[in-house]
């Protein structure tokens, strides 16, 4: 047998290893992916909560167009909104932190997804040399 060949045990070894390494990879994917799904929702309910606000402003804005309108009409709570950006700061900023971290969770997912093939392609050729080891 060649010294290149790696011996009974250590291939063995090696793939015991490579398979927990694969588990542990597949377990933290997994973590990724209810992360991602948990921001995910999160941002779908903050979008509906902003829509029904929005919804209640339009519903103030027409309720208000309706009403008599006086000629030194004080100002109403309203009248800020019709000049301000559809968000807040605050609604901004979430925003841009959900983004922001599905991004970073994007990204460790893709990375943990390149490391899962690469174990997967050496566990691959170790069988495969594991194999072409035992047929000599």
């Amino acid at each position: 047998m060649s010294d290149s060949v790696p011996s009974g045990g250590a291939a063995r070894a090696a793939a015991e290893e490579l398979e927990m390494l694969v588990a542990r990879l597949g377990e933290e994917m997994a973590s990724f992916r209810r992360r991602a799904h948990g921001a995910e929702s999160r941002v779908r309910e903050l979008e509906e909560e902003l829509r029904r606000a929005r919804e209640e402003v339009a519903a103030a804005f027409a309720a208000a167009a309706l009403a008599p309108s006086a000629p030194e009409r004080a100002a109403g709570p309203f009248d800020e909104v019709a000049t301000s950006p559809p968000l807040s700061d605050d609604e901004r900023d979430r925003l841009a932190t959900l983004q922001r971290e599905n991004e970073e969770l994007r990204a460790r997912l893709e990375g943990a997804t390149s490391r899962t093939t690469q174990m997967l392609e050496r566990l691959r050729f170790l069988r495969q040399q594991h194999t072409l080891g035992g047929q000599r």
